[in-house]
């Protein structure tokens, strides 16, 4: 029998809904991992592991922010010591809404993909904004099944990877820490030609960041805090310096200095914002990774 392991990092999360989230998951048979990815051991020292332990939830982590590649990667790793036949995994974080329905879908997608024997790399559900829009990823012309869509990314939250792809593809980069984990991860796979494909009939609630910025009545982006600023800029260079795309660079930069200056402009703290933008800058070209510790708020 296939079994399914679910990863769920939590970083100071709302607790009523991350109970949610691995009730759902444990109704569909799956293996529930939850990472404590906050700054302290928030979920023990709040008695919420205990609870989920309780009803057959596994807990590790609570050794601090050790960013969102580096969590995932322990998970995995944690999982294959734990359990054999692994068949995949399912990655979510904690703002995301997940019904129980929704996973039965998107599992018994993935056995139809099986079926249409498509090099599968990463398959997501449908991700929608609280205000019912759609997110706007990126489609290509690749030839996909029906009811699916061939896409350039697919976000971690709520994503399935065969434990076949990591063999292949290796883990998430840890230089990374957190912003466009899921990118890079997405654009290793399409170099070694597996598809990464949307479920058109599975969607699901994901919000990210503390507002939406639109400007100029175009496309809605994220309002981050100003330490993901940092981030944003920093990890667009080491994409691009990873896989030598000075076009991307060009194409992706500028709208990223636009967000983060409107973000400085109409949501506070520009001059941090400013601050962390230029670390970003400066430690991007110089090719370094990982999590940034040298200044605070």
């Amino acid at each position: 029998m296939r079994k399914y392991i679910s990863i769920v990092v939590a970083y100071e999360p709302e607790i009523v809904n991350l109970k949610a989230i691995c009730a759902n998951l444990l109704a569909e048979d799956v293996v529930v991992l939850v990472y404590d990815n906050s700054d302290v051991n928030k979920l023990e020292l709040n008695g919420v592991s205990a609870v989920l332990q309780d009803i057959g939830v596994n807990v590790i982590g609570g050794q601090g922010n050790v960013g969102l590649s580096n969590a995932f990667n322990e998970a995995t790793r944690f999982a294959e010591n734990q359990w054999s036949e692994i068949e995949g995994f399912l990655f979510f974080d904690q703002d995301s809404k997940v019904s129980s329905f929704s996973v039965r879908n998107l599992l018994c997608g993935y056995e139809s993909v099986l079926l249409n024997q498509v090099e599968l790399g990463v398959l997501g559900a449908t991700p929608v904004r609280k205000s019912g829009d759609a997110y706007q990823l990126r489609k290509n012309q690749k030839a996909a099944p029906a009811g699916y869509s061939s896409v350039d990314i697919v976000i971690s939250s709520f994503s399935f990877v065969p434990y076949r792809v990591f063999k292949s593809v290796g883990r998430f980069d840890e230089k990374f820490f957190i912003d466009l984990v899921d990118s890079e991860f997405s654009y290793r796979c399409s170099r070694l030609g597996y598809m990464l494909l949307l479920d058109n009939s599975v969607h699901f609630e994901h919000e990210v960041g503390m507002a939406d910025g639109r400007l100029f009545g175009g496309r809605k982006f994220s309002i981050s805090s100003p330490v993901r600023n940092y981030y944003q800029i920093r990890n667009l260079i080491l994409v691009a310096i990873k896989f030598r795309w000075p076009l991307y660079l060009v194409r992706h930069f500028p709208k990223r200095c636009v967000q983060v200056l409107y973000s400085g402009i109409f949501y506070g703290k520009f001059l941090v914002r400013m601050k962390y933008a230029l670390q970003g800058l400066f430690d991007g070209v110089m090719n370094r990774g990982g999590k940034y510790e040298k200044f605070h708020d």
